[in-house]
């Protein structure tokens, strides 16, 4: 049997890794839940981790993936095009993407931090539209910082009424359900309107 000290000192050290190279890789637009990064990043902080040093961890992971996604959409565009030409999803969120940062410029790069099926693939069209690499980096910086700190005292506040009574639980259970399923049918609404507008 190991030592128990032994075993926490691994899952602090898989734990940090962990949580850096999911959230650069859900950057890299790999299909990845990130979720378990926050929730793995609040257990650290129970520990005893700064929680500056894990928002410093979050923002590092996307960063880090971000810029890798920029040099692959500025220098292998064509590339990327082609492996991803029969995803018409990705096809038609790059055309609007491009759009978006000729219209909006770094603005848009900044909100993009904050939309889940976005962002992973916000870089590699920012990339594709030549936008300015320092620039790129500090509109990513901001974005990412404010969500990194929205979702992890999300995720913290989320944790803290889990431990509540039994009773507390399936009352925040239910309301989650209920708000997801909410979401879910008001986008099967949105994206039958949009057809019909179409």
């Amino acid at each position: 049997m190991t030592d128990s000290r032994e075993g926490k000192g691994i899952w602090e050290y898989l734990g940090v890794a962990g949580i850096f190279l999911s959230v650069a890789v859900e950057n890299l637009g790999v299909p990845f839940p990130t979720e378990a990064a926050y929730v793995a990043a609040c257990a650290l902080l129970d520990q005893g981790y700064p929680y500056s040093f894990l928002l410093l961890l979050l923002t590092a992971g996307h960063l880090t993936g971000s810029a890798v996604a920029y040099f692959l959409g500025l220098g292998m565009e064509r590339w990327v095009r082609r492996r991803f030409a029969r995803n018409v999803e990705f096809m038609t969120l790059a055309d609007k993407l491009e759009r978006w940062y000729a219209r909006y410029g770094l603005w848009a790069v900044f909100a993009c931090r904050f939309v889940g099926y976005v962002r992973p693939w916000s870089s590699f069209v920012a990339g594709f539209a030549r936008l300015g690499f320092p620039s790129f980096l500090l509109a990513t910086l901001g974005g990412t910082i404010i969500f990194n700190w929205g979702l992890l005292e999300l995720t913290r506040r989320f944790l803290s009424l889990c431990s509540f009574s039994t009773s507390a639980r399936w009352a925040v259970m239910a309301a989650i359900i209920s708000s997801l399923l909410f979401l879910f049918a008001l986008r099967c609404y949105w994206q039958r309107h949009r057809k019909k507008l179409h």
